[in-house]
């Protein structure tokens, strides 16, 4: 099983947002040699680019397309299984609801105007779905999508959107990534909105798959499990004018409380 430390610390705290002191980007996305990945051990005092991740991250090898693949591994990405994330800023608080679905009978453009509308996800995977990154978990290969609610306010950074951190607030250490790769902006799958997908290969860091605890809970131990620090990195616009600034939102809570 994988899941996102809860207690994992920084990025937005609570309801309110702790904004990131760094360089300001000018007139919103930029090139992946501009804007990086977030150094957690260096506390926000510069942003790895792409290619340059901190120690956690294993997997390097590319793939045809310049995809990478976990690292020992040897099958291929092929999910039964896909998670969306639905992110919105509002009067500088911040709402995210996530839910599980088939990926072959999901129409991912349907729920998400669902609950952009104030709606229920419609019929996900055994009713599974939670908010503000609560029980954000797999027990197998997923595809993940997240959406930013927010049009041209708030935007993705492509393939330097998620940042996964060796430690948490506490120092302690966290798992090393080798699962969740490829993270690409997506701007076909819901026509007109721009939406950013995930790979998780469920496999730990030395390419091996993951026991599911869920479907074997008396024969994984906890040795087995893997618990993730990560970060999504943002360009939020400044109000009144055409210029950016990198935004963090962390989903295992922020300064101590229990929400992102």
């Amino acid at each position: 099983m994988e899941k996102v430390d809860r207690r994992t610390l920084f990025g937005v705290a609570g309801a309110s947002l702790a904004l990131a002191a760094c360089k300001k980007v000018e007139g919103g996305p930029t090139t992946q040699s501009e804007l990086g990945f977030y150094d957690n051990e260096a506390r926000l005092s510069e942003y790895k680019q792409f290619g340059k991740q901190p120690e956690q991250e294993v997997s390097n090898i590319p793939e045809s397309g310049g995809k990478r693949k976990p690292k020992g591994f040897t099958g291929s990405f092929s999910p039964k299984y896909c998670c969306l994330v639905y992110m919105k800023f509002v009067d500088g608080t911040f709402t995210a609801k996530h839910a599980y679905f088939e990926i072959a009978s999901v129409n991912i453009a349907e729920q998400f105007t669902a609950i952009s509308s104030g709606r229920d996800w419609i019929s996900p995977v055994y009713g599974r779905s939670e908010v503000n990154f609560e029980n954000f978990g797999f027990g197998s290969q997923n595809k993940i999508y997240f959406y930013v609610d927010n049009g041209d306010d708030v935007l993705f950074r492509g393939a330097n959107s998620i940042q996964f951190n060796p430690v948490d607030e506490r120092g302690s250490k966290k798992a090393l990534n080798n699962a969740f790769l490829n993270a690409e902006e997506d701007t076909t799958t819901w026509p007109g909105k721009t939406l950013l997908t995930l790979e998780n290969w469920y496999v730990n860091e030395n390419g091996k798959p993951i026991p599911n605890v869920t479907a074997h809970p008396n024969n994984v131990p906890v040795s087995a499990q893997r618990l993730y620090s990560f970060n999504i990195l943002l360009n939020m616009k400044l109000l009144g004018t055409s210029k950016y600034f990198p935004v963090i939102v962390d989903p295992g809570g922020g300064n101590g409380t229990s929400k992102p």
